[in-house]
C-alpha cells in the first residue's frame, strides 16, 4: 500500500567510519549500486550514525574543486537532519529543511533506516488517505470475522456481549450496546426495551441495573426506526433530536451517540447503540455503514437463534412425543404378545388380512405370512360353519357394525378350535365400509367345559323330572288309599275328611305333574296350574254346571317349587269351601278366580263366590277348621296377607312376592 512508510524506507545503506578513504566507499557503492535508487552511506562508529555520504556530496566536492580522492569519508560527509520518529504505525517528521535524507528511528530511539525527502513528502501526502483506505480495511475484515462468528453463532448472548466489545476497540468509543425492544401487542402502544449486551469504558456508567422509562421509545420513535433512520445527534443541548432520544441520552450521560436500527424481517428488533462520553464525535460516513451491515447482520444472528431456539423446542417436544410414542408402542406390543386373544384387522374389498398380531402362531399354529395370505381364513373354518358365516355372518356384520360369531378354525396340528371373534366395521368419510378390526379368542376349553356341563345338567333334569315323577305318583298312590279307605267307613263326617285330605294331596301331586312336563325344573305356570286344579275339584265335588258357574281371569304367571306348593294348598282350600259350603241346597251362584302380577313384582289371587256368606260373627283366623288354619299358617310361610270381604258373597284376596330361595347347584 502506498502509505505504508515501510516501502519507503532504506533500511540496509552501506556502513562505513569517518576513516574511510573515499576510492574504497566509492568502489563499494558502484559495486552496490541498483537502478531505483542513488547509493547511499551512512556514516558512524559503533552503531552511532555520525552523517550520511551519498553522490550527490561527491558530485558538490568535485564541483568545488577539490582533491576529493584523497579524502576520507568523515572530511566530507553530510551532518544528520533532526529524525523521523516511528509512532505506531506512522511516521511523526519534523519541519522538512533542504536535506535529502532523513534518519528514521523508532520509539526507544534506534536507527531503523533512512528515508529520502522526496518521498517522506508523498508519504505525508498519501498518509491521510490510507488512513481511511486502512480503516475500511479493517472494517471489512472485522465484518467478515463477525459476520462468520455470528453465522456460527450458538450462544447468542455471549456473542453479542463479544461483539460489542469488538466494536468498542475497533471505533475506539466510550460504550456500545444492543437493545432489545419488546415486541407490541398493542397497536400504538409504548415499546418497552431491555439492554441485552453493553461494552463501556471508563468514562461512562455502565447501564446494568438501569431501567429506561416507557416513553423513551413512543409508537413515533419506532415507526421511525423501522423505516431504516438512522440517529448520529452529537451535542444534545444544540442539535435538534426526539425528545425519547434527548431523556435516553441524558440519563446515560452520553455527548456523542450513533443510533443504527437493527431491523428483523421489517419489524423493529432493537437498537444497535454507540456513544462517546465527554466529547462529541462526529460520526464518519464509513463508520455508519460498518455499523449498518453489523446491525443487519445482528438482525439475521438473532432471527437464526430465536428460530433454532424454536427448533430445539420443536425438537425437543418432538423428541418427548416419539418417546412417548416409543413407549406406547412398546407397551402395545407386550399387551398383544402377552393378550391370550389375537387382534387383527382386514380388508373388506380384498378379503385378506392388513394386520396380524403376533400371538396368533402361538394360538392356531400358522405363520403371519401363511395367515396373511387371502382367502386363509375362509379355507380354514369348519365346513358346517363356513356355510353358516358366509350366508348370514358378514350380513349381521354390516348391518349392526359390529358383530361377534363363535366357530371352529382348522389349527396347523390338524384339529379345530373353537374360536370366539368379535368383529367390528370401519368406514370412511364417505359412509362405505373399509376394514374389519376383530379380537379372537380361543374358547375350546370353554366349548368343552360347556359340554360336560350341558350334558350333566341333562343327567339331572332327567333325574328330577324322574323324582317328581315318583312323588306324583307316590302322593296319588296315597290319595288313591285314602279313597280305597273312605269305601269302608259308614261315618259320612269321616268320608268327607278322607276327601279333603285326598284333595290337598291331589294338590302337590298335580305340582310335581307339572314340573314333570315343564321344560324348567325351577318354575311353573301357576296360572296353568289353577285351571287344571279346579277342574279336579269340580270332579271331586261333582259340581253341575247348571247350578255353579266359574269366571277365570288368570294371567301366565310363573313360581318357583317353594312358593307354588303352598299356594296351591291355600287355593285348594278356598276354592273346596266355596263348593262345598257358599251353595247349600241346590243353590245356584259363581264362583270367580283372579291371578295377576302387577309391574312391582305382587302377586294377587283372589277366591270370591256369591253365596250364602261368610258368617259375620267368625273370624277366619280363629276358627277351628283345619282349611283355614292351613290358609293362614300357609299365608305366613310365604310372608303375604290375606284378607276377607264379605259385602258381596265371599270374597278371600291373597297378596305376596315370590320368595327369593338359594340357587339351586
Amino acid at each position: 500500500m502506498v502509505n505504508d512508510w515501510r516501502i519507503w524506507l532504506e533500511a540496509n545503506p552501506l556502513r562505513v567510519t569517518p576513516e574511510t578513504p573515499l576510492k574504497e566507499i566509492l568502489a563499494r557503492m558502484q559495486a552496490a549500486q541498483c537502478p531505483e535508487n542513488a547509493p547511499l552511506a551512512l556514516v558512524g562508529e559503533q552503531d552511532r550514525p555520525l552523517g550520511l555520504f551519498s553522490l550527490e556530496t561527491l558530485l558538490y566536492g568535485v564541483l568545488k574543486g577539490e582533491e576529493w580522492l584523497n579524502l576520507t569519508v568523515g572530511e566530507v560527509m553530510e551532518s544528520l537532519p533532526p529524525p523521523v520518529r516511528v509512532c505506531g504505525d506512522c511516521l511523526v517528521a519534523p519541519a522538512l529543511d533542504d536535506s535529502p535524507y532523513f534518519p528514521v528511528v523508532d520509539e526507544q530511539d534506534r536507527f531503523v533506516g533512512v528515508i529520502r525527502q522526496g518521498n517522506l513528502r508523498l508519504y505525508q501526502t498519501l498518509e491521510p488517505m490510507g488512513r481511511e483506505q486502512a480503516a475500511e480495511v479493517e472494517g471489512e475484515q472485522f465484518f467478515g470475522k463477525m459476520s462468520q462468528s455470528l453465522q456460527e453463532a450458538f450462544d447468542l448472548p455471549r456473542l453479542l456481549q463479544k461483539t460489542v466489545q469488538e466494536i468498542q476497540r475497533l471505533l475506539g468509543v466510550d460504550r456500545v450496546l444492543v437493545y432489545q425492544i419488546q415486541p407490541q401487542y398493542i397497536p400504538l402502544a409504548p415499546a418497552l426495551g431491555t439492554k441485552i449486551a453493553e461494552a463501556v469504558g471508563e468514562n461512562l456508567p455502565p447501564l446494568t441495573g438501569v431501567h429506561f422509562p416507557s416513553d423513551n421509545f413512543p409508537s413515533s420513535c419506532s415507526y421511525c426506526y423501522q423505516q431504516g433512520i438512522i440517529h448520529s445527534p452529537g451535542d444534545t443541548q444544540q442539535e435538534e433530536m426526539p425528545l425519547c432520544l434527548h431523556q435516553f441520552i441524558e440519563q446515560s450521560q452520553s455527548r456523542g451517540t450513533l443510533v443504527v436500527p437493527i431491523l428483523q424481517r421489517e419489524s423493529l428488533w432493537g437498537l444497535l447503540i454507540v456513544q462517546q462520553g465527554r466529547e462529541t464525535r462526529d460520526w464518519k460516513r464509513l463508520e455508519i455503514r460498518l455499523l449498518q451491515r453489523i446491525a443487519g447482520q445482528l438482525a439475521i444472528a438473532t432471527y437464526q437463534s430465536e428460530l433454532q431456539d424454536t427448533l430445539q423446542q420443536e425438537l425437543y417436544q418432538r423428541q418427548q412425543t416419539q418417546q412417548a410414542l416409543s413407549i406406547s408402542q412398546q407397551r402395545l406390543e407386550y399387551l398383544l404378545i402377552s393378550s391370550p386373544g389375537v387382534l387383527y384387522t382386514c380388508n373388506i374389498q380384498e378379503g385378506r388380512a392388513t394386520f396380524i398380531s403376533q400371538n396368533a402362531e402361538k394360538l392356531i399354529g400358522y405363520s403371519l405370512a401363511e395367515m396373511m395370505q387371502p382367502g386363509f381364513w375362509l379355507q380354514h373354518l369348519h365346513p358346517d360353519d363356513q356355510a353358516l358365516i358366509e350366508q348370514s355372518g358378514l350380513l349381521n356384520l354390516l348391518a349392526q357394525e359390529h358383530y361377534h360369531l363363535e366357530y371352529r378354525f382348522l389349527h396347523q396340528d390338524g384339529s379345530y378350535r373353537w374360536i370366539y371373534d368379535q368383529i367390528k366395521v370401519i368406514y370412511d368419510e364417505t359412509g362405505n365400509p373399509i376394514e374389519i378390526i376383530g379380537y379372537w379368542l380361543d374358547i375350546s376349553d370353554r366349548k368343552v367345559t360347556e359340554f360336560k356341563l350341558r350334558k350333566s345338567l341333562q343327567e339331572k333334569e332327567i333325574l328330577l323330572k324322574e323324582i317328581h315323577h315318583r312323588v306324583k305318583n307316590n302322593l296319588l298312590v296315597v290319595s288313591h288309599l285314602l279313597e280305597f279307605q273312605a269305601e269302608y267307613l259308614q261315618s259320612p263326617e269321616l268320608v268327607k275328611t278322607l276327601e279333603d285330605s285326598q284333595n290337598r294331596i291331589y294338590s302337590m301331586a298335580l305340582i310335581h305333574e307339572k314340573l314333570y312336563h315343564s321344560t324348567g325344573l325351577d318354575l311353573i305356570d301357576f296360572g296353568e296350574y289353577l285351571t287344571a286344579l279346579l277342574e279336579n275339584l269340580i270332579e271331586t265335588y261333582q259340581v253341575s254346571e247348571q247350578q255353579i258357574g266359574f269366571s277365570l281371569s288368570i294371567e301366565p304367571v310363573f313360581l318357583n317349587i317353594e312358593t307354588a306348593q303352598p299356594c296351591a294348598l291355600i287355593v285348594n282350600e278356598l276354592l273346596s269351601n266355596a263348593l262345598k259350603h257358599a251353595f247349600p241346597d241346590g243353590r245356584k251362584g259363581q264362583v270367580y278366580l283372579e291371578l295377576k302380577q302387577d309391574a312391582e313384582q305382587w302377586i294377587q289371587i283372589k277366591v270370591q263366590d256369591n253365596g250364602i256368606g261368610f258368617p259375620p260373627s267368625l273370624d277366619f283366623r280363629q276358627v277351628e277348621s283345619l282349611g283355614m288354619e292351613l290358609v293362614c299358617t300357609l299365608t305366613e310361610q310365604i310372608e303375604g296377607k290375606i284378607k276377607l270381604d264379605r259385602t258381596q258373597g265371599t270374597c278371600f284376596e291373597l297378596r305376596f312376592k315370590e320368595l327369593n330361595y338359594p340357587q339351586r347347584v
